[in-house]
């Protein structure tokens, strides 16, 4: 049985959208630690916050948090080392936008004996923008 036109467009869309995917998220885990290190230069990206749910929680970093959108979601794993300031095992990073601010936002979250800790990068760069834009 033949596919349909159809069929095969869907497919060729498919195919290409996982290729943009895999472009802009080559390097995931290096690009958001970079991101983290270079915070005090404030050229590409900004820390908005760092949360460790033992210390002051700020009412204007949980309303950050509740104005984040989560578009696309990995995984890091580690052995007991710091990322983003955060020291655990694995981390999750979610990658999407806020109705704060413009630009990417990546929020680095990870549990480390029972401490729930959480890293919000806001970056500028307007390449990264099109993930917004991904279903």
């Amino acid at each position: 049985m033949k596919k349909s036109k159809n069929t095969e467009t869907k497919k060729i869309k498919r195919e290409l959208k996982i290729k943009k995917e895999a472009k802009i998220y080559e390097d995931i885990e290096q690009r958001v630690a970079w991101l983290y290190e270079n915070k005090f230069t404030k050229i590409d990206s900004e820390v908005v916050f760092e949360i460790n749910f033992y210390e002051d929680v700020y009412q204007e970093d949980i309303d950050e948090l509740m104005l984040f959108h989560a578009k696309k979601v990995f995984m890091v794993e580690k052995d007991d080392e710091y990322y983003c300031g955060i020291r655990a095992n694995h981390f999750v990073i979610e990658v999407g936008y806020s109705e704060m601010r413009a630009g990417l936002i990546y929020l680095v979250t990870a549990n480390h004996k029972g401490n729930r800790c959480v890293t919000m990068i806001a970056e500028e760069n307007e390449k990264y923008l099109e993930i917004c834009s991904m279903e």
